[in-house]
C-alpha cells in the first residue's frame, strides 16, 4: 500500500472490565464498530484494578480521502464505548 495522503488520528480509550473478558474479543469489537474509518487497535496498558482488569487500547482512525474532523472521531469513540458497555459491561475510566 501506498504511504497515506491524509494525516491519521491517534486515541486511548481505557476501561474496567471483569476479569474473564477477552482481549481479542474487545479488539475485534472495537474494529467492527467502525470497519470505515479504524486503522488500527493494539492494547497499550493492562492491569488489575479492585477485581476487575483495566485495559488502554489504542485506536487509530484515518480515512483515504480527507483528514477526519474531530467531531467525526468523537461521534465513533461514543458508538465504541456504547457497544463496549452493552457488550462487556465495561466502565469507561
Amino acid at each position: 500500500r501506498p504511504l497515506p495522503k491524509y494525516p491519521s488520528v491517534m486515541r486511548d480509550i481505557s476501561i474496567l472490565v471483569d476479569k474473564t473478558a477477552k482481549v481479542g474479543e474487545i479488539m475485534q469489537t472495537i474494529q467492527e464498530t467502525d470497519l470505515k474509518y479504524i486503522e488500527d487497535v493494539d492494547l497499550i496498558d493492562e492491569f488489575e484494578y479492585e477485581g476487575k482488569r483495566s485495559l488502554t487500547f489504542r485506536i487509530i482512525f484515518q480515512a483515504e480521502d480527507r483528514t477526519l474532523t474531530d467531531k467525526e472521531v468523537n461521534r465513533e469513540m461514543d458508538k465504541m464505548t456504547a457497544v463496549l458497555k452493552r457488550k462487556f459491561g465495561a466502565e469507561v475510566r
